[in-house]
């Protein structure tokens, strides 16, 4: 047949996890997918026989209700029947009894039946169709609207891994918990180094920036094209030098033979001519004072 529609809900899990086995055989969808399972388990026919006879206690009217027996007895009752049930001898004996009686059939005649089937579909079969891929995938694999295929694809280039299952808020927490968190975090630290490597570069300029900026502020040494002027200056340059030399030491000689002669001490003389008496480095025979 025609593949079972997907539900789209916000919280897969949580809608599986409030389900009930009431909720399921009242809704219609999720009936289906339960009697689909139940095929697979080989058990299909006790699922429907619940249905119908659950039905069949729905019917107020005696003629509806034999119908009805009549075809919930060649169907599940009859030992012939490919669908046959598998129940006790009590409940045959007491279904047949009714279905070779004349009259209308009584409206509670399979209450117990009932009873005993839904213990062993509560307690074996629901819990198998809980975990099942069949009821998860019903919740999980809906096609994405336009808006949530966008949202998808942009979670998905944003962590660069395959979103599945529902694009909801828990969803994506569970990735960024996960490899997607890894992947992202790896991303984090290449932009850091990144970032640390552009300032390093930053730093080095500013530092060969400021060597430049220092350099510049010197005296600059002669272009190439000045080296041979300065080069051919050389021997002049050195006779300057040598005759300032000469000069300085002519005069310290000369400074040295007046200060260091006889004619040092006070010059009396002079002194008493109102001079300025004047001191010499060395002593004579004037250089002592007379009392």
């Amino acid at each position: 047949g025609a593949p079972t529609p997907k539900r789209k809900v916000e919280n897969p899990e949580e809608e599986i996890q409030s389900l009930t086995l009431m909720k399921v055989m009242k809704d219609e969808v999720l009936f289906g997918l339960l009697w689909e399972f139940a095929v697979e388990e080989l058990c299909g026919e006790m699922v429907m026989f619940w249905k119908e006879t659950d039905d069949y206690a729905k019917l107020d009217s005696g003629s509806e209700r034999r119908e009805k027996l009549n075809n919930l007895w060649t169907n599940y009752i009859d030992p012939a029947s490919a669908t046959e049930m598998n129940m006790s001898g009590d409940h045959r004996a007491q279904f047949t009894r009714a279905y070779e009686a004349e009259g209308d059939p009584p409206q509670d005649m399979f209450d117990d039946v009932q009873i005993v089937l839904w213990v062993e579909m509560n307690t074996e079969l629901y819990p198998r169709f809980l975990r099942s891929e069949k009821l998860r995938s019903f919740f999980y694999d809906c096609p994405d609207s336009p808006t949530t295929l966008r949202s998808r694809k942009k979670l998905e280039d944003f962590f660069g891994m395959e979103i599945k299952g529902n694009v909801t808020r828990s969803e994506v927490v569970k990735v960024v918990e996960t490899t997607g968190f890894e992947k992202l975090d790896s991303k984090r630290r290449v932009k850091a180094a990144r970032r640390h490597s552009f300032s390093g570069a930053t730093g080095d300029n500013r530092a060969s920036e400021k060597r430049q900026h220092s350099s510049s502020t010197k005296t600059r040494a002669p272009e190439l094209g000045d080296q041979a002027t300065f080069q051919a200056t050389a021997p002049k340059r050195s006779e300057s030098v040598k005759k300032i030399r000469r000069t300085n030491s002519e005069s310290m000689k000369q400074l040295m033979h007046v200060q260091g002669g006889g004619t040092g001490g006070v010059d009396r003389k002079r002194a008493g001519k109102g001079t300025s008496p004047s001191f010499g480095l060395g002593g004579g025979p004037d250089s002592d004072d007379e009392a």
